[in-house]
Protein backbone atom coordinates (compact mmCIF):
# COMPACT_ATOMS: atom_id res chain seq x y z
CA UNK A 1 0.00 0.00 0.00
CA UNK A 2 1.90 2.87 -1.13
CA UNK A 3 0.29 6.43 0.10
CA UNK A 4 2.15 10.10 -0.11
CA UNK A 5 1.37 12.20 2.37
CA UNK A 6 3.14 15.00 4.74
CA UNK A 7 4.52 13.33 7.72
CA UNK A 8 3.35 14.54 11.71
CA UNK A 9 3.63 13.75 15.00
CA UNK A 10 1.08 11.25 15.58
CA UNK A 11 -1.73 11.61 17.51
CA UNK A 12 -2.70 9.36 20.64
CA UNK A 13 -5.91 9.00 22.34
CA UNK A 14 -7.15 6.94 25.52
CA UNK A 15 -9.68 4.59 25.05
CA UNK A 16 -10.51 2.33 27.98
CA UNK A 17 -7.38 2.66 29.56
CA UNK A 18 -5.06 2.02 26.57
CA UNK A 19 -3.22 4.29 24.47
CA UNK A 20 -3.86 4.27 21.16
CA UNK A 21 -1.70 5.81 18.17
CA UNK A 22 -3.11 7.25 14.72
CA UNK A 23 -0.68 8.37 12.03
CA UNK A 24 -2.27 11.94 10.31
CA UNK A 25 -2.04 10.30 6.93
CA UNK A 26 -3.46 12.52 4.07
CA UNK A 27 -7.46 12.88 4.64
CA UNK A 28 -8.27 10.17 7.17
CA UNK A 29 -6.28 9.14 10.59
CA UNK A 30 -4.38 5.61 10.11
CA UNK A 31 -4.56 3.88 12.92
CA UNK A 32 -0.81 2.29 13.67
CA UNK A 33 -1.99 -0.58 15.85
CA UNK A 34 -2.70 -2.52 13.22
CA UNK A 35 0.93 -2.43 12.07
CA UNK A 36 2.15 -4.16 15.76
CA UNK A 37 4.38 -6.96 14.93
CA UNK A 38 4.77 -6.00 11.49
CA UNK A 39 7.03 -3.96 9.51
CA UNK A 40 6.53 -1.01 7.75
CA UNK A 41 8.65 1.33 5.83
CA UNK A 42 8.29 5.24 5.63
CA UNK A 43 10.51 7.00 3.02
CA UNK A 44 10.84 10.75 2.16
CA UNK A 45 10.16 11.95 -0.99
CA UNK A 46 11.94 15.12 -0.24
CA UNK A 47 9.31 17.76 -0.55
CA UNK A 48 9.19 20.63 1.76
CA UNK A 49 5.93 21.91 2.75
CA UNK A 50 5.21 24.46 4.92
CA UNK A 51 2.97 24.16 8.41
CA UNK A 52 0.90 27.24 7.71
CA UNK A 53 0.07 27.92 4.19
CA UNK A 54 0.90 24.12 3.12
CA UNK A 55 2.62 25.47 0.13
CA UNK A 56 5.49 23.39 -1.22
CA UNK A 57 8.92 25.29 -0.77
CA UNK A 58 12.43 25.32 -1.37
CA UNK A 59 13.61 26.36 2.21
CA UNK A 60 11.51 25.90 5.52
CA UNK A 61 12.78 28.09 8.42
CA UNK A 62 11.99 27.46 12.13
CA UNK A 63 9.00 25.11 12.91
CA UNK A 64 8.44 23.99 9.61
CA UNK A 65 7.02 27.64 8.38
CA UNK A 66 7.94 29.55 5.15
CA UNK A 67 9.74 32.64 5.59
CA UNK A 68 6.85 34.34 5.36
CA UNK A 69 4.57 32.10 7.34
CA UNK A 70 7.22 32.22 10.29
CA UNK A 71 6.35 35.97 10.42
CA UNK A 72 2.49 36.13 10.23
CA UNK A 73 1.02 32.55 10.44
CA UNK A 74 -0.46 33.04 14.83
CA UNK A 75 0.78 29.10 15.79
CA UNK A 76 4.47 30.43 15.05
CA UNK A 77 4.71 33.56 17.10
CA UNK A 78 7.25 34.62 19.18
CA UNK A 79 4.80 33.99 22.31
CA UNK A 80 6.02 30.11 21.63
CA UNK A 81 9.35 30.71 22.76
CA UNK A 82 8.28 33.84 24.97
CA UNK A 83 5.24 33.44 26.37
CA UNK A 84 5.47 37.11 28.04
CA UNK A 85 4.95 38.63 24.67
CA UNK A 86 0.94 37.03 23.79
CA UNK A 87 -1.19 39.37 22.69
CA UNK A 88 -4.03 36.66 22.27
CA UNK A 89 -5.85 38.55 25.74
CA UNK A 90 -5.89 41.89 23.28
CA UNK A 91 -7.82 39.72 20.91
CA UNK A 92 -5.27 40.90 18.22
Amino acid sequence: MDQVFLLKKMRVLTVDGAARYYLDAGDFPMAMDQFLGRTIRISATGRKVCNGCQQEVNALFRMGYCTPCFYTHPAAGASLVSPEKSTAHLGI
